[in-house]
């Protein structure tokens, strides 16, 4: 079972670097045949997101993280990459792959600049482009809603799997969705478990992080309850409201008090 943890673009900030799990793909030979896990550097990060990660790895990753220097540094480390990147970024194809997308050369900072110049003097670049060879994958998402007019938002995502056969473009862009998730376990865990208007109590760095990594485990406990009941109904986890679980769990705490594993067993099983 694969999970994904990944990064954020341009969205609302976060103050720590703590990423909780977000969700696993079930069903997707992307998925099954390329494991992925990893919480990638946001776009004034640095190369923090290039750590040091596990091979056969995708990095799922929103815009304004993508760049030479960041990509070559994150590829280096042997995963994966599938990362949205600004639609104005001008990547001519080298060739054409049956599913639609097309390889590229993301540019060094400087062969983008020789790469403008001559654009802006309408000529054609010659001679080999310096850069890393990426594939691109053009295409639309339409949302109908049942008020109001039609959305129709164009996305584009470079993708360091080439071969379209192992990784088809519909494929990568369904599973790139699945970024979106992780910012629903953000509102889960700072706003529905902890409450807006908490603070954290300890006054020291190390009290902090003992804060935030309690938070962090009892969170998991409770996306694993989840999964437990989405289990037993045979629904997709998803579907079970975060909210009820946190206020099942607090129901049944105070009688827990020094249970034993049998009575905890039980407990469990009722929430579920």
């Amino acid at each position: 079972m694969c999970q994904v943890i990944s990064g954020r673009g341009n969205g609302a900030p976060s103050r720590t670097e703590d990423r909780p799990r977000s969700d696993c793909l079930r069903g997707s030979p992307v998925g099954r045949s390329v494991c992925h896990r990893c919480c990638p550097s946001r776009h004034h990060g640095g190369p923090a997101g290039a750590t040091s990660k596990p091979p056969g790895i995708l990095l799922l990753a929103d815009r304004n993280s993508a760049g030479h220097e960041l990509w070559g540094l994150v590829e280096a480390t042997g995963c994966h990459l599938a990362w949205r990147i600004k639609k104005n970024l001008v990547l001519p194809p080298l060739w054409v792959l049956p599913d639609g997308s097309y390889v590229s050369v993301m540019p060094t900072p400087a062969e983008g600049r020789r790469l403008g110049n001559a654009r802006f003097q309408g000529r054609t670049p010659t001679g080999l482009l310096d850069g890393h060879l990426v594939r691109i994958i053009d295409y639309t998402v339409t949302v109908r809603p049942q008020h109001g007019p039609v959305q129709v938002e164009k996305f584009r995502l470079a993708t360091s799997l080439l071969d379209h056969r192992q990784a088809p473009a519909r494929q990568l862009a369904e599973l790139y969705h699945q970024r979106w998730e992780i910012e629903n376990s953000f509102a889960e865990l700072k706003n529905r478990l902890r409450g807006a208007g908490f603070i954290l109590r300890s006054k020291t760095p190390e009290l902090i992080c003992q804060e935030i990594y309690a938070l962090l485990t009892v969170y998991h406990a409770l996306c694993a309850l989840k999964v437990h009941a989405a289990e037993q109904g045979e629904i997709d986890p998803d579907r079970i409201s975060f909210t009820t679980t946190v206020r099942l769990a607090r129901l049944t705490t105070a009688g827990q008090t020094a249970a034993n594993p049998q009575a905890l067993c039980a407990a469990r099983l009722e929430v579920v």
